[in-house]
C-alpha cells in the first residue's frame, strides 16, 4: 500500500510542471505555488494561486510582496484519489 508520504512526489512534480507551464504562456496571468493568502482572519495556502500580474502587491522596488491580503483570480489544487472534493472545495469557500 503506498502512503500518503509516498505521493507528495508525484503531487510536487504535477504542481511544479503545471506553475512552469503556465507562467511560460505570454499572458497577463502568473502562477505562483504554494502561495499563502490571508484573508480576515485566515490564511489559505492553494497548491497554485493564479493572478493578473497587474494584481500582484509588489514593494517599492517593484519585488513581489511576500505578504499577500488579497483572494487569487484562480486557484489550483491537485487531489489525490483519496481526497474528497467536495472537502477541499469546502475549505477555499472564503475565498468566493
Amino acid at each position: 500500500m503506498v502512503g500518503q508520504r509516498d505521493r507528495l512526489g508525484k503531487h510536487s512534480a504535477i504542481q511544479s510542471a503545471l506553475t512552469a507551464d503556465i507562467n511560460d504562456q505570454q499572458k497577463p496571468v502568473r502562477a505562483l505555488s504554494e502561495l499563502r493568502c490571508t484573508l480576515g482572519d485566515r490564511s489559505l495556502v492553494p497548491d497554485i494561486s493564479l493572478f493578473q500580474v497587474d494584481r500582484i502587491p509588489r514593494d517599492q522596488a517593484g519585488d513581489i510582496v511576500d505578504d499577500f491580503f488579497l483572494a487569487p483570480d484562480w486557484i489550483i489544487e491537485i487531489l489525490s484519489p483519496a481526497q474528497s472534493s467536495i472537502r477541499v472545495i469546502a475549505s477555499f469557500s472564503l475565498l468566493s
